[in-house]
């Protein structure tokens, strides 16, 4: 009860606490979730005669990257249907 009393104000739930650490997508988890397995073997291979070819490609989804963020949630709806206005609205 020292705990409740010193720290007024403040809840905390009853019980077995699990902490996780969530982390936006890299990169590299954004090429996997978009289906695009060869760029991204490309891409740790540093091919770049073949990365030369894919350039505007791979600038797209940096570009997509860039705009949506990382987050996971949000990744998963714009591969599902590839509109930015659902992927964000869904995300809200």
């Amino acid at each position: 009860m020292l705990g409740v009393a010193i720290h007024q104000g403040v809840s905390f739930p009853v019980g077995k606490v699990e902490f996780l650490t969530l982390t936006p997508l890299n990169f590299h988890e954004y090429l996997l979730a978009m289906n695009e397995e060869p760029l991204l073997n490309a891409v740790l291979a540093r091919n770049y005669s073949l990365l030369q070819l894919f350039t505007d490609k791979l600038m797209q989804h940096v570009k997509q990257y860039c705009f949506l963020g990382g987050m996971p949630e949000v990744i998963l709806n714009f591969a599902v249907d590839r509109g930015y206005l659902l992927a964000l609205l869904e995300f809200r």
